[in-house]
């Protein structure tokens, strides 16, 4: 995988490195926001995971952390940029 410009090793190489094993990175998620990334192990469990997010099939939970005490209603939904 790519390194960045000034040669620092990307994170799948990095994570390669540390296994010591060959890596796949499959999907980045909410790269604006959160940049999560989503890795497989092995060949077969790329392709089944690059499918699911191809095909729609992968159900995203967000879940937040405040500082302050929240309002009565314990759930709803954010709007907008974050």
């Amino acid at each position: 995988h790519h390194n960045a410009p000034d040669g620092t090793p990307g994170m799948v190489t990095r994570v390669r490195d540390q296994l010591g094993q060959r890596i796949w990175g499959v999907h980045r998620l909410d790269r604006v926001t959160s940049g999560i990334l989503v890795m497989a192990k092995d060949s077969e469990m790329a392709g089944a995971l690059t499918a699911a997010f191809a095909e729609g099939k992968v159900k995203k939970v967000y879940m937040g952390i405040s500082a302050k005490r929240p309002t009565k209603k314990k759930q709803g939904w954010i709007q907008g940029g974050m």
